[in-house]
């Protein structure tokens, strides 16, 4: 990359009389700036470097070169006017894209990877580190993987994008083009690259896409009553088939999710104010090594998904039930465990699991298959129905903003809204 830099400095020597290379050090650069340049005209230019007039009326260009024997290197344009000045720039723009073309060629693979190790997987958790690597591996690395980076352009992307659109969801192909914008913006401003192929890219609207969002779906109020139907069916029998049933319901008046269902403890309970404390989560993610290589899977609890996830959630006098007979139910066959959801042997249970588990209980009940989300869905979307502020729903579901809470809820606040027309007298 140095060589590279060298060969683009020497090379605009050509402009001979308007161009002036100049590569100092920190030092020498600000003795100069002092002396040479006006106070007030400096301003950026193309994101790369900065343009402003000198004392003696010239307009100069000034752009970093990234280090250069151990010191950061700079170049400097100059020209009368800043029209003039600007053209020079285009053109060195042009001719430094061409040398990086014919000097590295080096393929996408190793600098994407080298991104995600370094910039990526250290600010992000277990498994959002999965869900990015998962997006890369399967989506993006089998096209471009093995394309020289400096060659790879805008049309490269958009069919990419085009094809996905053809075969996934729209929250997907968003996910795919945040990589590549993230990681060729990193490149550009590492100087690898000149320009971000993604800045011409577009996105498909949504309804241009194959695969539609699909809406939430949750338990009517009749297929609520037969669940608590059925629970009551397999207390009087003791079916230890259907033991899950009452965690079911525990869910479905709380709001939690999944993992933080798994990870909860009883001392998280308090049975006298009726609260349930949220404060960790469990996951099922990759065990990494130093340099964060993928192993087996493991099971992992941690911190809630986000900061608003640790919460106090008010227990109503259904979840209290359900909780009692899940004692109730390890009481008698000896069950000593500190997970309120856990398996015969009072170990943490596994979300593949306690999802089986369901599948079979809804079945069984003929309540229409929903996954264990659809409980927590058909909680939220059962409070906002019956006028509970959305303030509050999104603190009790443990969102980070109530934007999140009405972009995933619109579709019943906008039913409201219509309810709430239609309640109007006509003026």
């Amino acid at each position: 990359m140095l060589e590279v830099m060298r060969k683009c400095y020497n090379d605009h020597n050509q402009y001979s009389g308007l161009i002036h290379g100049i590569i100092a050090s920190s030092k020498a650069r600000t003795t100069m700036s002092k002396s040479a340049t006006t106070n007030n005209t400096t301003k950026r230019y193309d994101g790369e470097g900065t343009i402003n007039q000198r004392k003696d009326g010239r307009w100069e260009y000034r752009v970093s070169l990234g280090k250069v024997n151990g010191k950061y290197a700079y170049k400097s344009f100059y020209a009368a006017t800043e029209r003039e000045l600007k053209k020079l720039i285009k053109q060195y723009n042009s001719d430094r894209q061409k040398y990086l073309c014919e000097a590295d060629k080096t393929p996408f693979w190793q600098h994407a990877e080298h991104w995600m190790r370094v910039y990526k997987f250290p600010n992000l958790r277990g498994n959002s580190i999965d869900r990015l690597e998962t997006t890369y591996e399967v989506h993006i690395k089998p096209v471009l993987g093995f394309l020289p980076l400096s060659q790879i352009n805008s049309d490269d992307i958009q069919m990419l994008i085009n094809a996905k659109a053809q075969e996934l969801s729209y929250s997907y192909i968003k996910k795919i083009y945040e990589f590549l914008n993230g990681f060729f913006k990193y490149a550009k401003q590492r100087g690898i690259i000149t320009t971000n192929p993604c800045d011409a890219v577009i996105v498909p609207k949504e309804e241009h896409v194959a695969v539609k969002t699909r809406e939430i779906d949750i338990l009517t109020p009749k297929e609520i009553s037969k669940l608590y139907a059925f629970n009551n069916k397999i207390l009087k029998n003791d079916n230890h088939f259907y033991k899950h049933v009452p965690a079911y319901l525990f869910l479905l008046n709380t709001g939690i999710r999944c993992g933080e269902a798994i990870a909860l403890e009883w001392s998280d309970i308090d049975f006298e104010n009726r609260i349930c404390r949220i404060n960790k989560n469990f996951t099922l993610v990759k065990s990494r090594d130093k340099n964060w290589n993928a192993g087996k899977r493991q099971k992992l609890v941690s911190e809630t998904k986000t900061p608003a996830g640790v919460r106090e959630i008010p227990l109503n006098d259904r979840a209290v039930e359900m909780l009692e007979q899940i004692q109730n139910y390890n009481r008698k066959r000896g069950i000593e465990t500190p997970y309120v959801i856990s398996t015969d042997s009072g170990a943490q249970i596994s979300e593949r699991s306690l999802f089986q588990s369901l599948e079979y209980a809804l079945g069984a009940a003929e309540i229409h298959h929903i996954g264990l989300h659809g409980l927590r869905h058909t909680f939220a979307s059962t409070l906002l129905r019956k006028g509970v502020d959305i303030a509050v729903v999104s603190k009790l579901l443990g969102h980070r903003n109530v934007t999140t809470t009405y972009n995933t809820y619109i579709h019943i606040i906008e039913e409201q809204k219509r309810n709430a027309i239609k309640a109007i007298p006509s003026i």
